[in-house]
């Protein structure tokens, strides 16, 4: 039987272009595991909102409920057998919602995949309140396997997941997502083109 991943994740808007590295990496991702021949059950996170107006903030709110639900009804209704459940996170206010996601999949007896996007986690953990640093640890500990972004993050995970597996899955560029022409350049305003951290690991070179 082949082996099945329920994958959720951030993807964005589909019919536009990724919004920040971390919907460019998860659309990666998921193309690699194509690439790779696992068996996909992809599970969408919400869209963002525009901005954190009051509307918006109920909005958020809707919007994370109805993603809890939908990723729970597919999970419940799930093959377990052969199966496992990748949840890419970013922690920080996120991991109390994280945290059900991990939850929800480990009640349902499936192995769970937490990948840590970003970094920071430590700072988030020292001068989190006493609730999110037992949320996070819990979240931790529950998770069979850990995916960090970045290495600075391992001490921490190691600290707190009591000797859970972890892995390093840095951000980086693949061939297949860069731009096939260069954009056209503009005339009439200012154009300015951001580099962030280089790093060998994030295959700058294709860039």
């Amino acid at each position: 039987m082949k082996n099945r991943i329920y994958f959720f994740a951030n993807f964005g808007d589909w019919k536009k272009l990724p919004h920040g590295g971390g919907e460019v990496g998860n659309r990666r991702t998921l193309a690699l595991m194509k690439k790779m021949g696992f068996e996909l059950n992809v599970i969408e996170k919400y869209n963002r909102v525009n901005n954190h107006s009051t509307l918006n903030l109920i909005l958020l709110f809707c919007k994370m409920v109805g993603s809890v639900l939908k990723f729970a009804s597919r999970i419940i209704f799930g093959r377990r057998q052969c199966s496992l459940v990748h949840i890419v996170g970013f922690y920080g206010p996120m991991t109390y919602y994280e945290n059900t996601l991990v939850s929800i999949a480990k009640a349902c007896g499936y192995k769970v995949i937490y990948e840590m996007r970003g970094g920071g986690a430590d700072t988030y953990y020292d001068e989190g309140s006493f609730l999110y640093r037992t949320v996070f640890r819990s979240m931790l500990k529950k998770s069979d396997i850990i995916f960090s972004q970045g290495k600075e993050n391992y001490p921490l995970i190691e600290r707190l997941s009591q000797g859970k597996p972890v892995y390093y899955y840095p951000n980086f560029v693949m061939d297949d997502f860069c731009p096939k022409e260069y954009p056209k350049k503009s005339t009439e305003r200012v154009n300015i083109m951001y580099f962030g951290r280089v790093s060998k690991t994030k295959n700058v070179e294709v860039a």
